[in-house]
């Protein structure tokens, strides 16, 4: 069964539009409090209980959502359906054999560094097209 780990999604209609959409779709859908976030996401899959001994930096404000074992169809349905009712979450990642061992803080940091890699580029080639001109 596909699942979603989600972290900081305060804005109800939000919340809401996340759970009705995975429900429909057969989802399993949790909510991870800040102090979980050092923990490995194949932990926090797992169900194990809390692990409060690993203190890796600062807890993370930004809102992420974490899919794990969803289908290419589920995949895109999950996010066409956000997409259509005006929903979005800034930082989504898929469950992988690379980032599964990784704490909720480091893929975080990633997926951040991911994100700030592709304004560049965009930035980089917005000014190679203006150049141009």
């Amino acid at each position: 069964m596909g699942e979603l780990l989600l972290f900081n999604i305060q804005d109800p209609e939000k919340k809401t539009a996340i759970r009705l959409t995975a429900l429909r779709m057969g989802l399993r859908c949790r909510e991870i409090p800040p102090e979980r976030q050092g923990e490995t996401l194949e932990a926090l899959l797992s169900g194990e209980a809390a692990n409060p001994a690993q203190p890796e930096g600062e807890a993370f404000a930004d809102e992420l959502m974490l899919m794990h074992a969803l289908s290419q169809a589920e995949f895109h349905e999950l996010l066409d359906t956000l997409r259509r009712e005006g929903q979005s979450v800034r930082l989504k990642a898929v469950v992988t054999e690379h980032n599964r061992k990784w704490t909720a803080r480091r893929l975080h940091r990633e997926l951040c560094a991911e994100e700030q890699a592709m304004q560049r580029w965009k930035q980089q080639n917005r000014n190679k097209t203006h150049k141009k001109k």
